[in-house]
């Protein structure tokens, strides 16, 4: 099924342009043209109105050809952003078995196992769970130590915004990856694309790891990969490499100490925090508080269905918070103001998207999520100060399912909770047919 793309007017909505300033406009309209916010209007109807302009100066368009959203007893926000995922289609496999322990049980045996259909459709069940959740942007690593056509597509065909990131161990798959990347530049399109990663660094040779250097900043691609997840790790090497500047991401950064955070800070390095990831394997707790003391950027992540069993943006603001608060015994820790720009405009800068996705504005990318608040874990929704509680509710109480519509680069994804991009059915239905047949040759 093809997705809706013109002209979207989203009404009537509680508006959070930029989470985590403050700002709620009440009864707002946020205008969508193309692929491109074009306006955010107090009250009314931008599409009506002379904002409705866009960036060539064509006037308002007819009624006729708008698609209109009543966002009424609704949050309106930017699309939620997860920094570090994986797309396997298995779930809820191995619970109790430390980090190591399980991905010698599973995550090595199913990899192996994998054909290209069966990334697809993992990945395909993958991207659907998280646009249903209100996540428009994912940093995602594929199964093996290539991006191949059948996880490319898949993203393609659910509508969602990724980067895709290699498990890269050799020069070879290096230039692989390479290739891909100038090849997907010449091809115009920028929705879904590869960039650069490594297999962790403890086990990639020095000049694999300068190659990758050298490639991202030829071709301004990120580079991202796992980094003291269960143990501290060395720095020194990624240092060594080149590889310690702006551009890099690292995922789970759960062993640091101050000298590496003031390292990363220093380095524009960014973090993917994944804190439900992190306690499922009884890894330890990140120390975000000291990573953004330090300012150092960070966004949240999901990590995969088969290491957290759900992928939910809300669920890894509200356990950061929690966690944040309960090791400083700090109410004070993480607010929920915060929570929530990690969740939007901190992954955004994680990605090096800042400005393009993560808010909502004039010229920005047009991904954007209607929150239902209609319902008795939402009530009562309070707007007005001093106890205005949108933000506090949408961090502490929402799920994921509570997204009603998506909106990805313009198109409408998720309209009514019904897809308009994949059948759900369908892809729910060959991911556990697939699953079943790895399991079985296990």
């Amino acid at each position: 099924m093809e997705p809706s793309r013109g002209t979207i007017v989203i009404e009537n909505g509680l508006v959070i342009p930029n989470p985590g300033d403050g700002e709620l406009l009440e009864g707002a309209a946020v205008l969508v043209r193309g692929d491109r916010i074009v306006a955010v209007g107090d009250r009314g109807d931008p599409a009506g109105g002379p904002d409705a302009a866009g960036p060539d100066g064509a006037g308002p368009v007819g009624a006729a050809s708008v698609t209109r959203v009543d966002a009424a007893g609704c949050a309106v926000l930017p699309g939620l952003v997860s920094c570090h995922a994986h797309c396997r289609p298995f779930r809820g496999l191995g619970d109790g078995l430390g980090m190591m322990a399980w991905h010698d049980r599973f995550v090595h045996q199913f990899s192996a196992a994998m054909t290209a259909e069966d990334a697809y459709w993992g990945a395909a069940n993958t991207f659907l769970e998280m646009l249903r959740n209100g996540i428009t942007t994912v940093q995602v690593m594929t199964s093996i130590s290539v991006v191949e056509d059948s996880e490319v597509a898949a993203a393609v065909d659910s509508g969602i915004r990724a980067r895709l990131i290699p498990h890269v161990a050799t020069a070879g798959e290096v230039e692989a990856t390479i290739a891909r990347i100038e090849a997907e530049a010449a091809g115009g399109a920028d929705r879904v694309r590869t960039w650069l990663g490594l297999e962790v660094p403890e086990i990639v040779d020095q000049p694999t790891m300068r190659l990758v250097a050298e490639a991202s900043q030829r071709l301004g691609a990120g580079v991202h990969t796992h980094f003291a997840e269960f143990a501290p790790g060395d720095l020194g090497r990624i240092e060594d490499a080149g590889l310690l500047r702006k551009g890099l991401s690292l995922a789970h950064c759960v062993h640091l100490s101050d000298a590496d955070i003031a390292a990363l800070a220093r380095g524009g390095v960014s973090v993917s925090h994944n804190p439900r990831s992190n306690s499922r394997y009884g890894n330890g707790v990140a120390p975000l508080r000291r990573m953004l003391d330090a300012g150092v950027v960070v966004g949240l992540g999901t990590d995969g269905p088969d290491s957290t069993f759900s992928c939910d943006i809300f669920e890894e603001a509200r356990l950061a918070a929690f966690l944040a608060r309960a090791t400083a015994r700090d109410p004070l820790a993480l607010s929920a103001d915060e929570a929530l720009r990690l969740a939007t405009g901190g992954g955004a800068r994680t990605l090096g998207l800042d400005g393009q996705i993560g808010q909502l504005r004039p010229g920005a990318r047009a991904d954007v999520i209607v929150v239902d608040l209609r319902s008795p874990s939402a009530a009562p929704v309070l707007t007005a100060e001093p106890h205005r509680n949108v933000v506090p509710v949408l961090v502490f109480s929402a799920v994921g399912k509570d997204v009603r519509d998506v909106i990805v680069d313009g198109q409408v994804v998720l309209r009514d909770r019904r897809f308009a991009t994949m059948e759900e059915e369908g892809v729910v239905a060959e991911c556990e047919r697939r699953s079943r047949r790895i399991l079985a040759t296990m």
